[in-house]
């Protein structure tokens, strides 16, 4: 008994789906406007192709991308930059000199992450405890989580180091 129903109701759907097609492909043709007098004008709308978006020539494309990646001599001199830098924060962290820890301390906010690093590392190599509270803001402000977790080993081997500078309360 569904069979008896199923079948007439698809077809009367086909047969109003073809209808409407059919009657309004004729429609649509009638509608285009055409200049007095000349039979010619006439054009079915339906024959005018929809307009795509040409996607860009193939040099287009090669002018685009080397536009935003860097060149050679780019890289080069980025990584030469961080070398020097990553070299001079080592060198900084051999001195005992207060302004050498701060120079070491301010390069935590460095949007490098290679230098960030590198800082973090020459912290620790400076073995002082005054370097923990911009560490800690440091970890704070670290979205990644392994710089997140070096950072904290960083403090808590500084931490360790307290009692072996001589900032232990015990007597």
């Amino acid at each position: 008994m569904r069979i008896r129903i199923i079948i007439p109701a698809l077809l009367a759907g086909l047969v109003i789906c073809g209808a409407s097609w059919f009657f309004g492909s004729k429609r649509d043709t009638s509608l285009a406007p055409s200049a007095p007098g000349d039979s010619a004008a006439v054009a079915p709308i339906r024959s005018v192709a929809p307009t795509r978006v040409a996607a860009p020539a193939p040099e287009n494309q090669d002018i685009a991308l080397k536009a935003i990646e860097p060149s050679d001599s780019e890289r080069q001199a980025k990584s030469d930059y961080l070398q020097t830098r990553i070299a001079e924060l080592d060198d900084l962290a051999m001195t005992d000199d207060p302004a050498s820890l701060s120079q070491i301390l301010r390069e935590l906010d460095n949007p490098d992450p290679q230098i960030r690093e590198a800082a973090v590392v020459a912290a620790v190599q400076f073995k002082s405890p005054d370097a923990i509270p911009a560490l800690k803001d440091a970890e704070a402000q670290a979205t990644n989580l392994d710089e997140k977790v070096k950072i904290q080993k960083a403090i808590d081997f500084l931490s360790l180091s307290l009692p072996a500078n001589g900032t232990n309360s015990n007597p």
